[in-house]
Order: structure tokens, then sequence, then C-alpha cells
């Protein structure tokens, strides 16, 4: 099986987030089989992603995108050759300076625990950027052919700043539809 995936630091900046100050969440109906959970705070996981955090980095965000820029319903159903990305909205990257050395690590296995991809760090060759660029995280992935019908895909990913002790890791799943 050939995946295509690349992970890419955008290069714009964000503003500057809200106070947050509670966590009580609530299901927010975005439209047809997109929910969302957002709690007080105003923190925004969507599409099942599992996200953890260490050395004051928060995701405030993060969902699926499709190619055409439409979100991933949650039932994160893809089809073979359908780009799907991975977007994280991440505050408290720290440096001593205004630029940041970031690594990036991702794992894809099938439902039958195969792996297809494992690519240690994604910009080992990579300068540092921005420190602001670094507050909105692009993963992207696409299954261009199957030798087996498998139902799913498993990704595992980790970010993390090279020069502190700071990372994020999590996983998602895609479901293939015919």
């Amino acid at each position: 099986m050939k995946i295509f995936l690349g992970i890419a630091v955008l290069a714009t900046s964000l503003t500057a987030c809200k106070e947050r100050t509670s966590s009580a969440a609530t299901q927010v109906d975005n439209g047809p089989g997109v929910m969302q959970a957002k709690d007080s705070a105003g923190v925004v996981i969507r599409n099942n992603i599992q996200v953890n955090t260490q050395g004051g980095l928060k995701v405030w965000q993060a969902f699926m995108l499709r190619a055409n820029g439409s979100l991933v319903n949650d039932s994160n159903n893809v089809k073979v050759g359908e780009m799907v990305e991975l977007r994280l909205l991440v505050d408290g990257w720290q440096s001593k300076t205004d630029s940041i050395a970031l690594g990036g690590s991702e794992k894809i296995v099938t439902d039958d625990g195969t792996s297809v991809l494992d690519v240690p760090d994604l910009f080992k060759d990579q300068p540092a950027i921005a420190l602001h660029k670094a507050q909105m995280i692009r993963m992207q992935a696409v299954v261009t052919k199957q030798y087996k019908d498998y139902r799913f895909y498993k990704a595992d990913f980790k970010v993390w700043n090279k020069d502190k002790d700071q990372s994020l890791t999590g996983s998602y799943k895609v479901n293939i539809v015919p």
C-alpha cells in the first residue's frame, strides 16, 4: 500500500485566544454528522481525535478537513484517494528567541495492525520557523491504493519542541468506505 503523508506548519499566525476559565463540556451540532465537544473554555475537539500535551502546551482546536476545506463528519469516513487533513491549533510553544525548531512523527497502521507508515522525524532537516507560525499544525494523509480491504487506518502522531520539554501526542482513525 502506498500512502502519501505530509506534515506542514502553516505560515500564518493566529490571533490571541480569548480568556478561558471553566471546563464544562457541551455538544454543538455543526450540520449533518458534524458534532463537536466544546467546553466553556472554548476548546473544540472533533472527529474523536485524542490529544495529550506536556510542557505548557494547549491544543484548543483539533479537527479534520477534506481537500475542499469541508469538515470531515464524526464518522471519519473517507474514500481511497481522498486527502484528509488533521489540523491542530496550539498555544504555549516556548523559545528563547523568536524561532522554534519542531520535530514531528507519524505512524499509521491498518485495522489488523499492519504498519504502512512510520516516520520518526518529518522535520529532521528543516530549519527553525518563526514562533508564531507553530500555532497551527497541519498533517495530511491520503490512502492512494489498497491491496487488501482494510476497514480503517489509525494514525498516531507527535509534535515536539526540539529545544524545550514540550510535546503533543495523539491519534485519530479514518474509516475506509467505497
